[in-house]
């Protein structure tokens, strides 16, 4: 797409599933980009080739009036749109994680714990200590292995050597929502992660932004949006002390992610987080670092 050389690029969460790397050369690119660089540039390489005044005034010209075709091509597109309504205003998503006594200790341990992917292996012979209260942030590049890693710490994935214990029950919130996308109610998925009353049910789940006229509505109806936030109502709303949780800001609006970012700070459970963003892992309060890759995890100083 980006070799493509558009005139006009709409970006629908562009850094989603990026590791750092990537958005680090999204953000360069999007920075040179600028068409009216590229103009000048025309200019003024003309000039150095020689070109006699008539010739750089009627190139001039014809930069210039290329510019404004393109000004009035963008204004059509945008009056085109000044249709749309504009949008709902709603109340702000509440996220709390209840109060629960505390876990003192290990929560999660493993030995020799070996994990592979198509014939790679992504962790070998790998010993790891987690305590309670500890808030960890895994790194590593693109296909490293992070999500298989939390989800054999899940266990969600047996290990392919060694062992995982865990001393307290661990919720996953995973990165992708392709499992969910059934036919399976909003009510009866929540119910079926969350042992409360149907009225309780429906209670919590306006809570978390999901009205009457949701509760019978099918998951693979629901936007990207919807649901991460019914994973965060499930989340919030289950006995676990242990967070696993993979990229948790995908998805999310602006409004949503400071929601989030409080409720985790105030957590006093133990979160396990792997996250390409630096600036919400400092917020949430990372006080240990993991990185993943070659088949080795180091934990990072600082």
């Amino acid at each position: 797409m980006l070799l493509d050389a558009p005139d006009l690029l709409v970006l629908d969460e562009p850094t989603n599933h990026l590791d750092a790397d990537g958005i680090a050369w999204l953000g360069e690119w999007l920075a040179d980009i600028a068409r009216t660089k590229e103009q000048a540039r025309g200019v003024k390489e003309s000039v150095r080739s020689g070109l006699g005044a008539d010739q750089q005034r009627r190139y001039a010209k014809k930069v210039a009036k290329k510019a404004k075709a393109r000004e009035r091509r963008l204004r059509r597109q945008m009056d085109s749109i000044r249709w749309l309504a504009q949008p709902r205003t709603r109340p702000g998503l509440a996220l709390a994680f209840p109060e629960a006594a505390p876990v003192d200790g290990e929560v999660l341990r493993a030995r020799g714990l070996t994990l592979t992917a198509g014939g790679r292996t992504l962790l070998d012979r790998a010993d790891l200590d987690v305590r309670a209260g500890d808030r960890i942030l895994l790194t590593g590049p693109n296909g490293a292995g992070k999500t298989t890693l939390l989800r054999a710490l899940a266990g969600r994935r047996d290990p392919d050597g060694g062992r995982v214990e865990a001393a307290t029950g661990a919720a996953l919130l995973p990165q992708t929502h392709d499992a969910l996308r059934t036919d399976v109610t909003v009510l009866d998925h929540f119910r079926g992660h969350v042992p409360v009353y149907a009225d309780d049910a429906e209670r919590l789940l306006d809570g978390h932004l999901f009205g009457p006229e949701q509760w019978g509505d099918r998951l693979r109806t629901l936007s990207a949006g919807e649901l991460r936030r019914l994973l965060l109502a499930v989340l919030v709303n289950s006995p676990a002390r242990v967070l696993l949780l993979d990229e948790p800001t995908n998805y999310l609006d602006f409004d949503s992610l400071e929601v989030v970012e409080a409720a985790l700070r105030e957590f006093r459970g133990t979160v396990v987080m792997v996250s390409h963003d630096t600036w919400f892992a400092e917020a949430v309060g990372v006080d240990r670092r993991w990185r993943l890759g070659d088949g080795r995890l180091v934990e990072e100083a600082g």
